[in-house]
């Protein structure tokens, strides 16, 4: 059903512990999860074991109710699934990389299948950690002061293009 909105699941063959559902998203690496109702803890290690073994940078739980895949003596086919999976109100929750320890980006959010794509984007643009973000907004921000001041001492008969490597190699 993602491959309808252009997602494309991912192979992780070379991997131990394969993940439901993997996907590079906004070129953030995204793993989904899914327990039935009633397995939270179990979805939770989970998320924050994909994430120690850096499988990923964001790691989605969906938990979705019994009935969606119960239908008394038999086992449901693909395509009934499939029909409920549309209508059913799913649980997500997102966790990604914190400074120290996995990051809850948010919590107990309820999703439909159609509204994923745009949770994705939502997950994926909070994968970084504000700490490292800010971190590195900062050298490049002092990198560019630096340059700045740099050419204001400039003489003519420097290379204006050494100049800039120079300055951009040595981040100071």
């Amino acid at each position: 059903m993602l491959e309808e909105a252009g997602i494309s699941n991912l192979s992780l063959l070379n991997l131990g512990g394969i993940p439901d559902i993997y996907v590079l998203f906004g070129g953030v690496r995204l793993i989904l999860e899914t327990k039935e109702q009633g397995q939270r803890a179990e979805l939770i290690s989970q998320l924050k074991n994909r994430l120690s073994h850096n499988m990923c940078e964001v790691a989605i739980g969906l938990e979705y109710p019994s009935s969606l895949v119960s239908s008394g003596l038999e086992l449901p086919t693909t395509r009934v699934v499939r029909d409920r999976l549309r209508l059913t109100r799913l649980i997500a929750m997102c966790y990604s990389h914190g400074s120290t320890e996995e990051r809850l980006v948010f919590g107990e959010t309820h999703v439909t299948v159609a509204s994923l794509p745009e949770l994705l984007t939502r997950a994926s643009s909070e994968a970084l950690p504000y700490k490292e973000l800010d971190v590195a907004i900062n050298k490049v921000r002092q990198s560019v002061e630096k340059f700045a001041s740099s050419l204001k001492g400039l003489h003519e008969s420097k290379n204006i293009a050494g100049q800039i490597r120079e300055v951009l190699e040595l981040g100071e």
